[in-house]
């Protein structure tokens, strides 16, 4: 018997996917079609990404062994990869600079890579991976014995200092000694970690800075000197004011301090006071260490004045020159640090360093000494000085030739560190 539900005229009849109307059915498989096609996208674009981690992972193994070879044995780099990464760790902190700078790699690595560049160049997706390794290049530290040499330290040295007593003896003017002194960084204090906390690297530009404006808020301040270091952990600006060698400490027969003294000694107060702004120290930091701006700012103030001869028996004009050097020595005050211009003398490591002038938001190259090498570390100068020309043309005790290679380099350099490009970097001086 049939049902009443269909046996009724008009009535609705049931409809299953197999008996959808044409245009639905025909919905359904532009439907289908998509999907498949979206699968084969995302199976392409899974597989695309496998190669270019495969690729990265090959890169990675390639720069790894670069790296080992300059601190590990040949053993640690010819091992498994736990090996390798076992070996690395085995690195003390000194030497993991030199893993991040990266080395020219040895002959044992060289062989090592090929079968790595072997399989990159076969593989599907070579094209990634060629750029990939392009990313990577080599800046060579120039090590012919041919080159032209920097002036040695001894014969600086030995030249420089009949000319800073010349000085000394002919009671020079504060502008007088701010001249020399900007020639020749080298005596001022502060480029190594004689002042302040230890574990300093290098100051920023590797160069110290003559006469930095301080702008902020308030008045803008104008130390004599400074050289920013970049220690561990902090950003340290010694902040140097020179005074006159002629200037008195002390007031004679009445054991006070002199007033141009205190005007000094006020003028590092006023400096205090700026860098008390939390405002100020970021300022500061992006203007003269903008690679280290997260950093904590820590500064500490130094003051050149006045002579060793006014607190030695034979020449001072005090009744009692040993207690008014002990009253000398316990004047400064937290971060303070005073100097008289007999206790400045050359530093070797200085003699590496240049003068360089912020002017309207632009660096100008004052001064280099006869020592000045080139290699890596003129990179970050380089950036800010594009052409050292006119200043190494001047440069005394510098030969003709070693000017013109040290213009050379400073192309060579600059050119490293402008490019987009990764380099390994042998690490070294020129």
């Amino acid at each position: 018997m049939a049902d009443g539900r269909s046996s009724r005229p008009g009535a609705s009849q049931p409809t299953f996917a197999h008996q959808e109307a044409p245009s639905r059915v025909s919905e359904l498989g532009t439907s289908r079609d998509a999907r498949v096609r979206g699968l084969q996208v995302r199976k392409t674009c899974t597989l695309a990404r496998r190669s270019t981690r495969h690729a990265a992972g090959l890169l990675h193994r390639a720069r790894r062994a670069v790296r080992l070879s300059t601190v590990c044995p040949p053993a640690v780099v010819a091992g498994a990869g736990r090996s390798r990464v076992r070996g690395r760790r085995k690195v003390g902190r000194r030497h993991q600079r030199r893993l991040r700078v990266g080395a020219r790699p040895s002959r044992l690595v060289t062989r090592q890579l090929a079968p790595i560049t072997a399989v990159l160049q076969s593989h599907p997706c070579a094209s990634i991976h060629t750029a990939a390794v392009d990313t990577f290049r080599h800046a060579e530290t120039d090590t012919r014995p041919e080159r032209p040499l920097a002036t040695s330290w001894d014969t600086y040295r030995a030249a420089l200092l009949p000319r800073w007593q010349s000085l000394l003896s002919s009671s020079p003017s504060e502008r007088e000694m701010q001249e020399f002194l900007e020639l020749h960084p080298c005596f001022l204090p502060g480029a190594t970690d004689n002042i302040g906390p230890g574990g300093h690297h290098r100051p920023s530009f590797s160069s110290v800075i003559r006469q930095p404006p301080l702008k902020g808020l308030g008045p803008t301040r104008l130390p004599d000197f400074m050289w920013v270091r970049l220690d561990t952990g902090a950003i340290r600006p010694i902040c140097i004011e020179i005074e006159s060698p002629r200037k008195a400490w002390f007031n004679k027969g009445s054991r006070t301090p002199t007033a141009k003294l205190t005007q000094a000694i006020d003028q590092l107060t006023e400096w205090k006071v700026w860098f008390s702004s939390p405002e100020n120290q970021l300022i500061f930091a992006k203007t003269y260490a903008p690679s280290y701006s997260h950093r904590p700012v820590e500064p500490q103030f130094v003051l050149v004045y006045g002579r060793d001869a006014e607190f030695r028996a034979a020449t001072s004009p005090h009744d009692n020159p040993d207690y008014m050097r002990q009253k000398r020595d316990h004047m400064p005050r937290d971060r303070e640090l005073y100097f008289t211009y007999d206790q400045l003398a050359p530093e070797r490591e200085a003699g590496d360093y240049a003068a360089l002038t912020y002017q309207v938001d632009q660096w100008v190259l004052h001064s280099l000494p006869p020592t000045f090498s080139t290699g890596q570390h003129v990179m970050e100068i380089s950036k800010v000085i594009r052409d050292p020309s006119e200043v190494v043309l001047r440069t005394d005790l510098m030969s003709a030739e070693r000017k013109a290679y040290v213009i050379e380099r400073w192309e060579y350099w600059r050119s490293v560190a402008l490019s987009e490009h990764t380099h390994f970097i042998a690490v070294g001086r020129e």
